[in-house]
């Protein structure tokens, strides 16, 4: 018994210490007739790869809108290495997944039906 419950708790401490912080960041935009969420899911591992997903969702929608989410991702503090960019009707969603990020960054908005002007906009940042 002493050898499994000893066997539980190194696989516990293992499994704890390979991903060395998580978080999620949220906020709500509100433009004209629309609202949406804005999303930045962040994990960070000591020997595996640093994940994040960006997600923009429309949560009440009228008319033409779009939602778009840019997600950046940085190897060191002096600039950004690389992003992914995309839009959707009612849901815009990126993710990264990479060893030895410096931090990523994302910009959730709503957009005209045009994707030519930001009618709202936030951004994250996590490192």
């Amino acid at each position: 018994m002493k050898k499994k419950v000893l066997l539980g708790a190194m696989v516990l401490f293992l499994t704890s210490s390979i991903t060395a912080f998580a978080s999620t960041r949220t906020k709500n935009l509100h433009s004209d007739y629309c609202d949406a969420e804005a999303k930045l899911k962040c994990t960070w591992s000591w020997f595996g790869e640093d994940t994040a997903e960006a997600t923009t969702t429309f949560t009440n929608k009228s008319g033409n809108y779009r939602v778009a989410v840019r997600l950046e991702e940085w190897d060191e503090k002096d600039g950004m290495t690389d992003y992914k960019y995309t839009n959707n009707s009612s849901r815009a969603y990126v993710s990264y997944s990479k060893n030895g990020v410096y931090q990523y960054c994302s910009r959730h908005s709503i957009d005209n039906s045009k994707n030519t002007k930001e009618l709202e906009a936030t951004s994250f940042y996590e490192r």
